[in-house]
């Protein structure tokens, strides 16, 4: 299963691409920064993985897509 990691996962933008990329069969990884928490969700019964990370933070950026390695961004 391919993996797609997707910043702001938590905005307008990014709950559309949960959707897209759901019925398309992907494994989905994503940063938010409105959660309290990292968390994984089911969304239609699929697994989503959160992180709360500041996109700004490039070092916890790095490490983040490091551990996933996904297919797209």
């Amino acid at each position: 299963m391919k993996r797609i990691f997707i910043t702001g996962i938590d905005g307008f933008v990014g709950g559309h691409l949960i959707n897209q990329f759901i019925s398309q069969k992907y494994e989905l990884f994503g940063t938010g920064f409105s959660f309290y928490d990292d968390m994984i969700t089911n969304i239609n019964n699929n697994k989503v993985n959160i992180k709360k990370i500041d996109i700004l933070n490039k070092s916890a950026i790095t490490k983040f897509i490091n551990e996933v390695k996904p297919d797209g961004i």
